[in-house]
């Protein structure tokens, strides 16, 4: 019975535990898009005042963040000190599949962000300075709808996932 009983605690604290890493991942969604506005905000800064070589901003981004997204606009950055002949477009995609796959961004984000990446090295001044306007909205709302998400889902998947626990521990027993 001592077992069992200990199995079952075992069980719940399972269950609790992957009810909290998906509520995590929720969090870190929030983070990593938030991230992903600050970057674009201050790439949208160093387009419009600076001037600077796209190559540059995107090293400088990186090198200034932290987490995922920085690592994903250094090797942005890398790639196109490389000068080998490809677009922004294509080494934003290539780089894009590989780094931000270790994200929790959804499959939308990532393809909005691929959006603006198209638009940025082929567009002029003006024109890039509207696309990352219009991305920045686009983002904020989702920021905004990842939060409310978060505080809905998170007590949810919590909850629900120690009371599954509490439901197998009883048919354990």
């Amino acid at each position: 019975m001592v077992l069992k009983m200990i199995g079952g605690i075992f069980v719940v604290g399972a269950c609790g535990g992957i009810g909290n890493y998906f509520a995590m991942c929720l969090e870190r969604r929030v983070e990593e898009l938030t991230q992903l506005y600050h970057a674009v905000l201050e790439l949208q800064g160093e387009i419009r005042y600076a001037a600077t070589p796209l190559s540059e901003v995107m090293v400088t981004l990186g090198k200034q963040g932290n987490g995922r997204i920085a690592d994903w606009f250094l090797t942005i950055g890398k790639e196109m000190e490389l000068a080998d002949g490809r677009s922004l477009a294509e080494i934003v995609r290539q780089t894009g599949y590989v780094e931000l796959q270790k994200t929790v961004l959804t499959k939308q984000d990532k393809e909005q962000l691929f959006r603006l990446g198209d638009s940025l090295g082929r567009l002029d001044k003006t024109q890039q300075l509207l696309a990352t306007e219009y991305y920045l909205k686009g983002l904020q709302g989702e920021i905004e709808e990842a939060k409310k998400i978060k505080k809905e889902r998170s007590y949810l998947y919590r909850c629900l996932s120690i009371l599954t626990g509490v439901f197998l521990m009883i048919l354990m027993l």
